[in-house]
C-alpha cells in the first residue's frame, strides 16, 4: 500500500511525462480508458437490468485500473454516473415537457423543474454509489497491477 506522499509523487509524475510528450501509458490515460469502458458497459446492460448494469461496469472499470480499491472506486463510480446520465435526461426531458402544458403558471413549473432536477441528481449518485461499489469488486478481482508511468515498448 502506498503512502500519501507517494501518490501525490507519482501524480506529479504523471503530469510531467504528459507534458513531455513520451508517449508513455499514464495515470490519468489509464483511468480515462477504464471510465469508458465501465461506461459503455452501463450504457449497453444498466438500461436493461439497472442495478447490474451499474455493478457490472464498475467491475470492468475496477478490474482494468487495478489493484488500487480507491482509485477503482472512482473510476467505477464515474463510469456508471457518466453512463446513466443520458438516459435519465431523456427519461426527464419527456417527464417535463409531458407535464408543463398542465399549468402554464411559472411558479408551478419552477417547482416541477426542482423536483426532477432533484430526482435527477439523486439517481446519478444512487447509480455512481453502484459503479464505485463495483469498482472495489473489480479491483478485488484482479490481479493486475496499478498502471505506472513508465515507457512499455
Amino acid at each position: 500500500m502506498k503512502d500519501h506522499s507517494t501518490n501525490q509523487d507519482s501524480r506529479k509524475q504523471s503530469t510531467r511525462s504528459q507534458a513531455n510528450g513520451t508517449g508513455a501509458v499514464t495515470e490519468s490515460t489509464s483511468r480515462l480508458s477504464a471510465i469508458g469502458v465501465g461506461a459503455a458497459v452501463v450504457l449497453f446492460s444498466g438500461y436493461i437490468f439497472p442495478i447490474f448494469g451499474q455493478i457490472v461496469g464498475g467491475i470492468a472499470s475496477g478490474y482494468l485500473r487495478g489493484c488500487d480499491r480507491r482509485e477503482s472506486a472512482i473510476t467505477g463510480g464515474l463510469a456508471a454516473a457518466l453512463a446513466t446520465m443520458p438516459g435519465l435526461l431523456l427519461v426527464f426531458g419527456i417527464v417535463f415537457f409531458l407535464f408543463s402544458p398542465l399549468s402554464f403558471d411559472p411558479g408551478s413549473m419552477l417547482v416541477l423543474f426542482g423536483i426532477i432536477a432533484f430526482f435527477y441528481v439523486a439517481l446519478i449518485a444512487i447509480a455512481a454509489g453502484i459503479g464505485a461499489l463495483g469498482g472495489v469488486i473489480g479491483a478485488t478481482v484482479t490481479n493486475r497491477s496499478a498502471p505506472t508511468n513508465e515507457k512499455h515498448h
